[in-house]
């Protein structure tokens, strides 16, 4: 697509009691990491690891995630570039 940088934006991949950051209550399951929270990490970390030595930079921009695969910037660092 030719960009070279990519932000995620409240990628936090948390929960606490049975909610989510953002979705709430998950009526599929009672606890997320039996559901799609596992699938992606694993996923976005496979990604992360692919992309490593090509010349894309993938930079997470969400304060409270558990999410270390791609580099942790602030919001004013990613509103500089």
């Amino acid at each position: 697509m030719g960009f070279n940088e990519i932000f995620y934006l409240g990628l936090d991949l948390r929960h606490e009691k049975g909610n989510t950051h953002f979705f709430g209550k998950d009526f599929h399951s009672r606890n997320h990491e039996q559901s799609g929270f596992p699938k992606m990490r694993k996923m976005l970390t496979y990604g992360a690891e692919q992309l490593k030595g090509k010349n894309v930079r993938i930079f997470n921009y969400s304060p409270v995630s558990n999410l270390d695969c791609f580099e942790k910037v602030s919001y004013e660092y990613a509103l500089s570039l």
